[in-house]
């Protein structure tokens, strides 16, 4: 879903190039279909079991991942995954290329709809994420061997963020349907707009209906969303804020 769909159809395309494709996650969170998918495509998949251990229990398999890496000694990495990957990553030696889609801030405050107020404690809170954020990126994008990026506003983000030069902007690609989902123009006089994305605050979608209610036209605005991993409180802001037309 989201984000983390980016680097396995990376992989399936690599392997249909014939490249030799193996592919390293934890094993929580599975989904059977992406397993098979990846395995019709001819990427081999290795399953990291994560210790339940509060915090530290996903740094705990970074002597394990870099031993397996060692074993399997691929000429290139491409990273686009939590901390613990990438340190394992790196104590092999070999080189690794991060794909850089852009570094989230503010995590902690998802919880909340933009209406309500974060109280101090809140805050504080956020900010001590927001640092580890920080770190955390700033480790893999400097000392990755290099770095691509799916967009050029990702690529100046991550430049100002990290001092950084990126090496090459590549933009995502796509699942290419079959014709008869292509959908004719609507033809009722009103605008549609469509937004896909996981349903969050973060990605912004408040921000889209306050800019439909300043646009200045005479046609109606229909506004969909379409998107995984809702979470509820927001849905509901959304709606509220949007009314008929989203």
């Amino acid at each position: 879903h989201s984000g983390a769909r980016a680097p396995l159809e990376i992989a399936k395309h690599l392997a249909k190039r014939g490249n030799k494709i193996v592919i390293f996650a934890y094993d929580n969170n599975l989904d059977e279909k992406v397993m098979a998918d990846l395995k019709k495509s001819n990427c081999e998949v290795v399953l990291i079991a994560k210790p339940k251990i509060l915090f530290i229990g996903k740094y705990a398999v970074i002597p394990k991942v870099a031993q397996l890496l060692k074993r399997y000694a691929p000429d290139v990495m491409y990273f686009s995954g939590t901390p613990p990957f990438f340190l394992a990553g790196k104590l092999t030696g070999i080189p690794i290329v991060r794909i850089y889609m852009g570094t989230q801030f503010d995590a902690f405050l998802e919880r909340k709809t933009p209406d309500q107020s974060v109280n101090i404690l809140e805050r504080l809170i956020n900010k001590l994420l927001n640092v580890y954020i920080y770190l955390a990126d700033f480790i893999s994008f400097r000392l990755s061997t290099g770095i691509v990026a799916i967009s050029k506003y990702s690529a100046r983000e991550g430049e100002t963020l990290y001092k950084r030069k990126v090496d090459s902007i590549i933009y995502l690609g796509t699942t290419l349907f079959p014709q008869k989902n292509v959908y004719p123009k609507q033809q009722d006089g009103k605008v549609h707009l469509l937004s896909v994305s996981r349903i969050t605050p973060y990605k912004g979608f408040h921000l889209i209906i306050e800019a439909i209610k300043k646009a200045k036209t005479k046609k109606e605005i229909i506004f969909t969303i379409v998107g995984s991993k809702p979470k509820e409180n927001y849905v509901a802001y959304l709606k509220k804020i949007g009314g008929k037309n989203v």
